[in-house]
This record gives structure tokens, sequence and C-alpha cells, in this order.
């Protein structure tokens, strides 16, 4: 699976900003403040890790392949706090960081795992989160025509979308409390109807601690 995704940053090395992530940044913003440790866990082109290093935070990026840590450290400009290889599965991130995140962020994380592996990797981030950071999960939604899309751009990268009927009971199974949830870009345009997103949003969101 290395392998896959080493191939798909490769392939997508200039990704830039989306509708969907200007909406994302515009939620995050009641929850960001600067002097947060915050984890940015698979962090893909690195635009978040981005974001919250502007946002003034201590920024730790985390991802399972080589090729998105390089475009990550490009697109922060080496600044954040730390640039780290694991696997959010496997690798024992408990006993490195208890109690240590303010605020732990995914984005297109959780439907690439089982639900076991869901539920063990969203168990690894309470450990690591301090009590009363939050977790930010965004994945696909699985009620969007993007499901149908998606699979030509991420050839040989398994994705089981959410529903955000699933999304919240899902956190709430792991003993947090959900204090914000919804959906993103219902259009791919700047004015897109957000009250609908929860619904047929390209991507669902929860926000627990």
């Amino acid at each position: 699976m290395q392998r896959e995704w080493n191939n798909f940053w490769s392939a997508n090395k200039d990704r830039k900003s989306s509708w969907s992530k200007k909406i994302a940044m515009e939620i995050l913003e009641k929850y960001v403040a600067a002097g947060m440790e915050v984890l940015d866990a698979g962090c893909g082109s690195g635009f978040f890790s981005t974001y919250f290093i502007d946002g003034g935070c201590v920024v730790y990026s985390l991802d399972y392949s080589e090729e998105t840590l390089t475009l990550t450290k490009r697109m922060t400009d080496n600044e954040s706090f730390k640039y780290f290889k694991r696997d959010v599965l496997n690798d024992d991130l408990s006993s490195e960081f208890e109690n240590k995140f303010d605020l732990i962020f995914t984005d297109g994380l959780f439907e690439h795992f089982t639900k076991q592996e869901q539920g063990q990797i969203m168990e690894t981030f309470i450990k690591i989160k301090k009590n009363k950071g939050i977790v930010v999960t965004i994945v696909p939604n699985k009620y969007t025509f993007w499901t149908f899309v998606r699979p030509f751009f991420v050839h040989g990268i398994k994705e089981r979308p959410f529903s955000l009927s699933e999304l919240e009971p899902f956190v709430k199974r792991s003993g947090q409390d959900v204090i914000e949830s919804g959906g993103l870009n219902v259009l791919r345009l700047r004015y897109s109807p957000e009250f609908l997103g929860g619904k047929i949003g390209m991507l669902v969101y929860v926000i627990s601690k």
C-alpha cells in the first residue's frame, strides 16, 4: 500500500486549494489557536499542516508515505515541528505521545481502513490527545457523485466512504462527545448550499472531544 500512496502523491505534487478546503478552514477557525500542539495525521500534500503553522500552532506532520512527507516538507517550507513516517494502525504512538496534542486532524484517513482498524486508530488518537483536546475527522461522503468519480483518481487505493449517519455513531462509540458535525462542498463552487452538506456534500466531518 505504501507504493500506491507514493505513486498517488508523485502524480499529485501540485495539488492546490479547493473550495472544500476553504470551507474546512472556515470551520476550523473557531477551534485553532496559536501555541496549540497539532497532529496532522495523514498529512497528504501538507496543505493543512501549512494552515496550522500559519495559525501559530506547533505542528507534527505524520504520514505513511515517504513521497507525501517530501511534499509536505516542501509545502510547509520545513516549518513543521516534526515530520515523521509512521503507521497509525501498527506503530505505538500512545507510548511516545500520550496526552500530547490539543488537536488531532485527519482529512481522508479513516476511509482507507476496515471498521475494526478504524476503531483501533481512534482509540490511539484518544490516548494521545490532551483531556480537553479535540479530534477533527473529515472523510468522503458515500452519498455523492464524487463516490463514483474518486476511483478513477486513486488507482489501487481502497476506500470505504461514510455517511454522516455512520460517522457520528463511530465517533460516539469511541467515548467522545460530538461538538460539531456536517458536510462540505455540496457543489464544487464558491457559493455552495452547505445546509445540505450533511446529506449530499462531497465530504462529511465530525469534531469531537
